[in-house]
């Protein structure tokens, strides 16, 4: 069997032996945890938080300037959140008040695998309409 072949073959099993789950948000992930990380109070809190937090900028506001800012950040062992972008940009303005919002939010909770907290990667949409 040639090298390229083995690897592929491993990557397969590999790949077999994870659990894939989809998210809210519309992505595909492979479980490497018992649990993952969460806001707390669960998703009805993140959603209140959200709702609270993020203010239409002005600017977007009044150009029509809508749309989905995908962002990714990192929660940490202890729950902080760290490593913040945006994956997918929509305008700076919506951009800059999804980081804003992202590093209002208190600390999550963390990741679990074998019981002990790991730090994971989230990606995170931001969603921004007009009414």
């Amino acid at each position: 069997m040639t090298r390229a072949v083995q690897n592929a073959f491993l990557l397969l099993c590999l790949f077999a032996f994870h659990s894939y789950s989809f998210s809210q948000q519309d992505s595909v992930s492979i479980k490497l945890y018992d649990a993952g990380p969460s806001f707390p109070g669960g998703q009805d809190s993140l959603q209140k938080f959200m709702s609270s937090t993020v203010q239409y900028p002005a600017i977007e506001r009044e150009n029509g300037i809508s749309g989905k800012v995908h962002m990714q950040f990192v929660v940490e062992a202890d729950g902080s959140l760290t490593e913040i972008t945006v994956l997918h940009s929509v305008s700076g303005g919506l951009d800059q008040e999804a980081i804003r919002a992202i590093k209002m939010m208190p600390h999550w909770i963390p990741a679990t695998l074998n019981g002990v907290p790991v730090r994971t990667r989230v990606n995170f949409p931001v969603n921004f309409a007009l009414q």
